[in-house]
């Protein structure tokens, strides 16, 4: 969370230390600024840092320019070196950003979230949700609220096949009668955790065979030629998310391709005694 954050603020300040360098700014933000309990341990530099960044962060307001907010994401999309961050970080910086905003929206800091909505998060089926809870500890309470984004995976092939759970949220059932959305569970934060915070925890490769199982299912459905718009509404994705993903695994449909090309009868044919 400390990094997400740190990306963030920098990326709203009005403009870039001169009597600091870069690198000794971040330092401050990361892991003095964002880690109460390292803040007593500050080196004596660290609190001059940190007034500068207060003096130069433009107002609560700035959230509501999308310009500014495009900064923020194209920020925390970033690495250090410039390029673009793998889609796990990505996905994850954002999803503390959004956890970020909420708090604001209860705290009346903001009056809504200025993040762009995309489409719903698809939750984890209740099979993931009881393997996730047998093999990782969350709380029933924590791992109802868990999204798909919320689980960083290995990549394929790799010795290490352990997962990453992202837990942010508690939903315990409480029965709709007593909530104010009429749902079954209400949405808290964490047990014992500050307003807003979250916290990871490794997932057993168990759970990565889970999803390792999802992507089978999904690669073969592409491969057997079912349109993604289908096998996306089947998946609970969006096209787009689904092509991103899964469009390089599709083999084999080549040869059927190039027969209804042929079929098709698309080119032109030659009148005779044309040339």
């Amino acid at each position: 969370m400390a990094k997400t954050l740190t990306a963030t603020t920098i990326a709203l300040l009005r403009a870039k230390p001169t009597q600091f360098a870069p690198a000794a700014v971040s330092t401050a933000l990361r892991e003095w600024a964002f880690n109460t309990n390292r803040r007593p341990e500050a080196p004596r530099n660290v609190p001059a840092i940190l007034r500068w960044v207060e003096r130069n962060s433009l107002p609560v307001s700035s959230w509501e320019d999308p310009e500014k907010v495009d900064q923020v994401l194209l920020a925390i999309d970033t690495r250090l070196d410039g390029k673009q961050a793998a889609a796990w970080s990505r996905k994850r910086n954002r999803r503390i950003l959004n956890v970020a905003m909420k708090y604001a929206v209860r705290r009346r800091i903001l009056r809504a979230s200025p993040l762009p909505k995309g489409k719903e998060s698809t939750a984890l089926t209740k099979t993931t949700n009881a393997v996730a809870t047998l093999y990782c500890g969350p709380r029933p309470e924590n791992a109802v609220a868990m999204r798909v984004e919320d689980v960083t995976l290995p990549v394929p092939g790799a010795d290490d096949q352990w997962c990453e759970l992202l837990i942010h949220t508690a939903t315990p059932e409480v029965g709709k009668q007593w909530t104010d959305t009429g749902e079954i569970h209400e949405r808290r934060d964490l047990k014992g955790r500050a307003e807003g915070e979250t916290r990871t925890v490794p997932g057993h490769p168990a759970l990565t065979r889970v999803y390792d199982n999802r992507n089978t299912r999904l690669t073969k459905w592409l491969n057997d030629g079912i349109p993604p718009v289908q096998v996306a509404e089947w998946a609970g994705n969006s096209v787009a998310v689904l092509l991103t993903t899964y469009a390089r695994c599709v083999d084999g449909q080549l040869p059927d391709l190039k027969r209804r090309l042929e079929a098709a009868g698309d080119l032109l044919e030659e009148e005779p005694g044309a040339g």
